[in-house]
């Protein structure tokens, strides 16, 4: 079995020979020369349509005017690489992989180990060293995960020969960029944004003739059903996501950590592996490099050296995937960490050579992506199986939920940059951070930040919301009129269209009933219920932010469902279209709720919310509920060096409104 050690080197790294000895093979220069010829910076199917065509007329040609006869053993003979190519063989089972491949990259938090502008200063400096690193070393490869980075490292106009020399790793495949612009959170973005994403980084590639075939979204456990169809609009094949489900049921064996064609409702697919053990896998798993495995994983690997911690990493790697009788000869590990530097990358030549040199299988590769995806492409194309579906939103509900004020504003932000001409490219770029996964105020992450940082952490990313546009009335509060006072209803008692506390996330943890509360004033200021002339029904909620607990607490809105809804399938109105639940889950990956920022359907009933995304359906006191998170919000946080203290709401939350309106269109 192969092993990719993914650290970005060039696409045709073999079985045994280093990615060296494999990028001065005739057969990698004659591939180049066919890239050069057709194009190769256009999309694949445009390249291989005009493969295709061309070598039908060099045929015809050496055929001597296209015999019918002789093009018919034309094309079953294949006599040009990549015409007409035959139905590939089965290739047989291997016992376990033979090949790893080992990716190394820097995984981008940009509002996560530190405030944005320090993140920022990391990723120059990380993009700087690892070109200092390829310099000193001819076996460092690296791939630049997102294109955010590279464009933080850009901004700084590094002299002229120093970015000529990236731009050389990047053409020779030593290097690989990723083609999306950060890791975001998809299922919260609509059709305009999702295309952006990819996008920008592909325009800016195609200006500089280098190659993008392969899209890294790490962390985000999840995406949405259409996602295939805006990396396949831009010419991306490829896909890795490193998955962190440390808050997520497992995903279905179909999907992890094994290679499939994912295919959009509109028939689009990109060959995708999510690594079900996240991106730190390489070390945290495989041992690989030893000084990261034990430095992580102590409790693994504390005592041995680093040959035993590989030999044991690895050993355990390989009976996972035979005991799951996984198919194919080649796995992918990402090596990479929230915002860290090149440095564990550049110790990966001389443990792969260490490794190599003492076994003789597994071997390991050291290589970018797009270098395992094009083994895989190449012996088993026609053998992966296909899947549709989404397994997404989660991770939207634990975080868009804190920040109403903020998703009305970028909302609103997007709606005017739609009607801009020429197109603003800044703007645009704004919005794609505030999607970023990580983007959201609050506490920091346990031991992430001083008390200092996390203030300056929520203030850097206010700041960014106030370059964008704004409504005339920023107050939402304003056009739904005064607010009525809240019923008043006993402890226990369940009513619809009320709303309730937990002191935990009904998205993370299953809701128990003896653990919702009623809301109560001051914290619920008020409501207020309107109906339309067409029937449509509007319930409007007041919280006072200011007035909830400092603990985590979460604000939730219920309402009780017939027989028929309780059962009913719910039409999720996504960015593209609709997709059907649970149908439409992808090889029946399913966290138990949904995320809907433009609106489902369940039963005869259509919801629409405005602050109210994430929704499940519970069992409460007999019957069926259907619960919608309206806020979330923690004010207590543990600093650096375990310092535990508590925020202002002003500092969590800079620029939300203290006083927030809430609301949910009903329609029967």
């Amino acid at each position: 079995m192969t092993i990719y050690l993914v650290h970005h080197s060039h696409t045709d790294v073999g079985y045994t020979h280093p990615p060296i000895a494999i990028r001065q093979s005739p057969s990698c220069r004659a591939k180049a020369r066919l890239n050069f010829w057709f194009k190769a910076d256009a999309p694949p199917y445009k390249r291989h349509r005009r493969c295709h065509q061309q070598e039908c007329r060099q045929a015809q040609k050496f055929l001597g005017g296209g015999d019918p006869m002789m093009l018919t053993a034309f094309y079953l003979l294949g006599f040009f690489h990549g015409f007409a190519e035959p139905v590939p063989s089965p290739v047989p089972r291997p016992a376990s992989p033979v090949l790893i491949y080992i990716a190394p990259m820097s995984h981008l938090d940009i509002d996560f180990t530190a405030p944005p502008s320090q993140v920022a200063e990391k990723m120059r400096r990380t993009i700087a060293q690892a070109i200092a690193f390829a310099d000193a070393d001819p076996n460092f490869v690296w791939t630049v995960e997102t294109f955010w980075q590279l464009e933080r490292w850009l901004e700084t106009n590094p002299p002229e020969p120093q970015r000529q020399r990236l731009l050389q790793l990047l053409r020779s495949g030593r290097f690989e960029l990723g083609a999306a612009y950060a890791n975001p959170h998809s299922n919260a973005m609509s059709a305009f944004l999702l295309d952006w994403l990819f996008r920008l980084p592909r325009q800016w590639a195609g200006e500089h003739q280098i190659p993008m075939t392969t899209a890294i979204l790490n962390d985000v456990p999840g995406h949405p059903i259409d996602l295939p169809h805006f990396l396949a609009c831009h010419g991306i094949r490829y896909l890795v996501i490193g998955a962190n489900l440390r808050f997520s049921p497992p995903l279905p064996p179909q999907i992890a950590s094994t290679p499939f064609w994912w295919e959009s409702p509109t028939g689009e697919r990109v060959l995708t592996w999510i690594a079900d053990r996240s991106y730190t896998e390489a070390f945290h798993e495989l041992g690989v490099d030893p000084d990261s495995a034990r430095l992580f994983n102590p409790q693994k690997f504390g005592d041995l050296d680093p040959m035993q911690v590989m030999e044991r990493g690895i050993a355990e790697t390989l009976r996972r995937y035979r005991e799951r009788r996984y198919p194919y000869d080649a796995i992918l590990a990402l090596h990479a960490f929230d915002n860290w530097d090149a440095t564990a990358a550049s110790k990966l030549p001389r443990f792969v050579q260490m490794w190599n040199e003492r076994h003789h299988a597994p071997r390991l590769v050291l290589a970018t992506p797009r270098a395992f995806f094009e083994h895989i492409e190449r012996r088993y194309r026609n053998q992966l199986p296909v899947y549709r579906g989404g397994f997404d939103g989660q991770w939207e509900s634990f975080v868009r939920p804190a920040i109403p004020t903020a998703m009305r504003r970028a909302r609103f932000a997007e709606q005017v940059v739609q009607t801009r001409q020429p197109i603003d490219l800044d703007l645009i770029r704004r919005l794609l951070v505030f999607y970023e996964h990580s983007f959201g105020m609050g506490p920091p992450w346990a031991n992430q930040m001083s008390r200092e940082e996390a203030i300056r952490h929520n203030r850097e990313q206010w700041q960014l919301l106030q370059t964008l546009p704004m409504p005339v009335s920023a107050n939402a509060s304003e056009k739904l009129g005064a607010p009525e006072p809240p019923p008043n209803f006993a402890d226990g008692e369940l009513r619809s269209g009320a709303l309730y506390w937990l002191p935990y996330h009904p998205m993370l943890l299953a809701p128990k009933e003896n653990d919702l509360r009623p809301l109560r004033p001051p914290a619920w200021v008020g409501w207020r219920r309107e109906t339309s002339p067409d029937g449509r029904e509007r319930f409007c909620y007041w919280v006072d932010r200011k007035k909830l607990h400092a603990d985590p607490v979460c604000v939730v809105w219920i309402w009780a469902l017939d027989a028929k809804s309780a059962t009913a399938k719910i039409r999720n109105r996504k960015a593209t279209g609709w997709e059907t639940l649970p149908n439409d889950r992808l090889a029946g990956s399913d966290w138990g709720g949904w995320f809907s920022p433009f609106g489902f359907r369940l039963g005869e009933s259509e919801f629409i919310g405005d602050g109210i995304w994430a929704f499940r359906r519970v069992q409460l006191q007999g019957r069926w509920w259907l619960m919608g998170v309206c806020l979330t919000q923690q004010l207590c946080a543990i600093f650096k060096s375990g310092e535990q203290g508590t925020l202002t709401f002003d500092e969590a939350y800079p620029g939300e409104e203290a006083i927030v309106a809430l609301w949910i269109d009903l329609r029967q």
